[in-house]
């Protein structure tokens, strides 16, 4: 039997092609998940987590290698760009893990206070991995390093990759790239804003684009390159992604759409419907060509 090759980005030639390859049931709804190559982390219940492991490229099958209780509501996960698992929970608790660490003590609590975490993102490498935490009292940690916000209150807080640049939106609608603790950019929107949903970037030299929730229940596709803003034609229920052209949303009548984003008006390339439930996590891979959806009492893995 031979493989396909899957090395290169989704594109939209290749949603054709898409197929379910795991549906792998849980005990409790999952919160967030995150793929990295061969390994997918999965936060369930909300202080629960496990570690899958693709066995096979071929015949993929996804085996449960790790878990942990962490003992603390995870609030963000992601992996950095050497398969080493940052997380941060509340109360103030950040984490790092290791899958490929054989023993009890493949997740390391790193840092903790008592402040209240709400999310947390990460870039860099295991040697130096670079977290940003941000609490309900207005600051945002990079580790040691505080920066002070008097304008508004946090709702988001991201990390475009491989910069350690930090993306905060705050409730006023302002939006905010910081670098070393230091404000390099400062947009304001002028819309009342509940939360963010951060979207990685096609190539590092690209921003990226923000998915901004108002009060007016209007959702916003928001390109913190130009500095504009698009009003999309549906409501993001809890989860989006991008990859390149594609951008992929949880939608609130229970599906998952990709959407073109140089063709949003034509509708989606590609809708998987699921009876009901909840889509609440979304994680593409930039290059196996695969993607993973959480739902209410699985996940789903998807690829060419």
């Amino acid at each position: 039997m031979t493989c396909r090759d899957n090395s290169g980005p989704l594109i939209a030639s290749d949603l054709p092609l898409i197929k379910l390859q795991a549906s792998i049931p849980v005990d409790a709804p999952v919160t967030k998940i995150a793929l990295s190559g061969s390994l997918l982390a999965v936060v369930v219940s909300p202080n629960i987590l496990q570690i899958y492991e693709r066995q096979q490229d071929c015949a993929p099958i996804w085996t449960l290698v790790r878990s942990a209780d962490l003992c603390s509501h995870i609030r963000s996960i992601a992996w950095t760009a050497d398969s080493v698992l940052a997380l941060a929970a509340h109360p103030g608790n950040l984490w790092i893990g290791d899958a490929c660490i054989e023993d009890q003590t493949w997740v390391e609590h790193i840092a903790g206070n008592r402040s209240f975490v709400v999310g947390a993102g990460i870039s860099g490498l295991n040697s130096n991995p670079c977290i940003w935490a941000w609490d309900s009292y207005k600051r945002v940690r990079l580790w040691n390093c505080s920066l002070n916000l008097d304008n508004g209150k946090p709702v988001s807080c991201d990390i475009i990759p491989n910069q350690d640049v930090a993306v905060m939106v705050l409730d006023t609608g302002s939006v905010f790239l910081v670098r070393n603790g230091t404000c390099i950019s400062d947009i304001d929107f002028r819309h009342p804003c509940t939360g963010a949903i951060f979207l990685q970037p096609s190539s590092n030299a690209v921003p990226g684009l923000l998915v901004m929730h108002h009060r007016s229940q209007k959702m916003l596709l928001v390109s913190l390159e130009s500095c504009s803003a698009i009003e999309l034609p549906f409501v993001v229920l809890t989860s989006a992604s991008a990859l390149g052209d594609l951008l992929g949303f949880s939608l609130t009548q229970g599906s998952f759409s990709i959407f073109s984003l140089s063709h949003m008006g034509d509708g989606p390339l590609l809708t998987i419907p699921f009876c009901g439930q909840s889509t609440v996590s979304i994680s593409f891979h930039p290059t196996c060509k695969l993607f993973a959806i959480g739902l209410q009492d699985r996940f789903h893995i998807y690829g060419v």
